[in-house]
């Protein structure tokens, strides 16, 4: 294998790229097409035909799916240079306009980059995720488990609006009525995609951080556990009740099907619902999500809630307080100066743009946030 295919290898397994399939499809296929004797630059229609799969009457003036994709894929290895790609000693770029992969050596590697290669957290990541990692006091990770009835046949059935497994078989029925006389038992077969890729990201976090992290499924926790812990709740109020449970008299409300804004901004919505559209022939979808520290049931602990209300705006609000450059411009918003710690309670309204038919995520930004009061009359 040569340098260039090891440092694609490494490019496609780093946290950047390893959940964003089509990204990586695109990546891997103009490096190859590159590398072919006597290749040439490659035009959107021939990414769109060849390697996504897009008929030939593919148009990229109606379907941006290409230049949407590249301009992630662009930030994305921007971002991995930045990190943990630091001391690469090459650097990949894609050319603009036609597109090619172009290697040169990585001469500058950031400082930052060199710790968290060896090991150790960026500031950011360090400055956000402080009052977990330094504290005397396990984290634990809570996600979001969905219920589904299952029968004999191995047969699974999910309603977004039944969650309760001691009463989910019996209020189906009400739903579904042919459904009536079924033998249907409680299970957890399925965690959400981007709940998943959350607790990853939270895991890759706590490790490079050389800090021991739990991770627990909400119905394998019970209040009394969590009183001395540290917590990172993830998920939907709907299979987090610790969630819910937790959630305060904060500007930003998670509710089933919205956000709810109680003090709205000049230019904010009092409402933040979800949205699919069409950019051109593509296939985008607009979600939020709200990220919420305060301090813990216990002294001295904290507590940091990921919640929305679809499964990848949880990914995307995971990313904005995971990933170094889009952190950067968060505790920009949060702190006066550099050298000032965080607020004790504050929030983040994250806006998740997605992309095609997996949804996924394109583009993730902070849309507003707020610094309350560390200890609410």
């Amino acid at each position: 294998m040569t340098e260039q295919n090891e440092l694609l290898e490494r490019i496609l397994a780093s946290r950047y790229f390893a959940r964003a399939e089509t990204r990586k499809r695109i990546l891997r296929f103009i490096v190859e097409r590159s590398a072919e004797p006597g290749s040439v630059p490659l035009n959107e229609y021939e990414i769109a035909v060849e390697c996504l799969g897009r008929s030939e009457s593919f148009n990229p003036k109606v379907d941006p799916i290409v230049r949407v994709s590249m301009t992630s894929i662009r930030r994305r290895l921007d971002t991995y240079f930045e990190a943990e790609g630091g001391k690469e000693p090459l650097r990949l770029r894609i050319s603009k306009g036609r597109y090619r992969a172009v290697y040169a050596p990585n001469e500058k590697p950031r400082e930052s980059a060199t710790k968290q290669a060896a090991g150790d957290l960026s500031p950011a990541l360090e400055k956000f995720w402080r009052p977990h990692l330094a504290s005397d006091a396990a984290t634990l990770v809570v996600y979001s488990e969905p219920l589904f009835l299952c029968d004999a046949k191995g047969l699974g059935i999910r309603h977004a609006g039944l969650n309760n497994p001691e009463t989910a078989a019996d209020e189906i029925v009400a739903v579904v009525p042919r459904l009536g006389g079924s033998a249907l038992t409680p299970c957890y077969p399925y965690v959400s995609a981007g709940t998943m890729y959350c607790v990853i990201a939270l895991t890759r976090i706590f490790l490079g951080a050389g800090v021991p992290l739990e991770v627990k499924p909400t119905r394998l926790c019970a209040w009394q556990q969590l009183l001395e812990l540290n917590l990172v709740l993830v998920g939907i109020l709907g299979t987090n009740s610790f969630l819910r449970a937790l959630q305060g008299h904060e500007d930003f409300v998670l509710e089933d099907d919205c956000i709810r804004n109680g003090n709205p901004q000049p230019d904010e919505s009092p409402v933040y619902c979800g949205e699919r559209y069409l950019d051109g022939s593509l296939p985008r979808h607009r979600q939020y999500a709200v990220v919420t520290r305060r301090p813990g049931l216990a002294p001295g602990r904290t507590i940091t809630m990921i919640g929305a209300f679809h499964g990848k705006a949880i990914d995307g609000a995971a990313q904005l307080v995971t990933t170094e450059h889009l952190l950067d411009g968060v505790l920009q918003r949060l702190t006066a100066h550099p050298g000032a710690d965080l607020p004790e309670r504050f929030q983040l309204l994250a806006e998740v743009e997605m992309v095609d038919i997996g949804d996924d995520v394109a583009n993730v930004r902070c849309l507003a946030h707020r610094i309350m009061p560390a200890h609410p009359a």
